[in-house]
């Protein structure tokens, strides 16, 4: 069951990953082969830290980021270079609220461990 759960997880990341690279083609037209492999890394990485901030329940955090990248790519009308640096940093972002979030997390265990008979 736990590798059927990777796997499904696996396969909507790369599913994701080749949507946002679709619909970010027009903005990001001149962008060269690493940046679109790298654009594939950044959004395998977040989903991967959107799941973690769901499971914590830090939805916020991610309607933040998404009103932040919105803004920035569709209202003020960020392309090329400029809309691959706001992605790689709003990735960033979700990757320091997950960090944060598992650190808490593992902080919280180990009291609880310590409070134990």
């Amino acid at each position: 069951m736990i590798v059927l759960g990777l796997f499904l997880i696996h396969l909507v990341a790369t599913a994701v990953a080749f949507v946002f690279i679709e619909l970010l083609g027009h903005w990001t037209s001149g962008a060269t082969m690493t940046d679109a492999a790298l654009m594939f890394g950044a959004a395998f990485g977040a989903v991967a830290t959107i799941l973690i901030l769901l499971a914590h329940g830090r939805q916020g955090v991610i309607i933040a980021v998404v009103i932040v990248v919105f803004w920035a790519l569709v209202i003020f009308g960020a392309s090329g270079a400029t809309a691959i640096n706001i992605i790689a940093l709003a990735v960033a972002a979700l990757a320091v609220a997950a960090a944060f979030v598992l650190a808490e997390s593992f902080i919280g265990r180990r009291r609880a461990a310590r409070k134990l008979p």
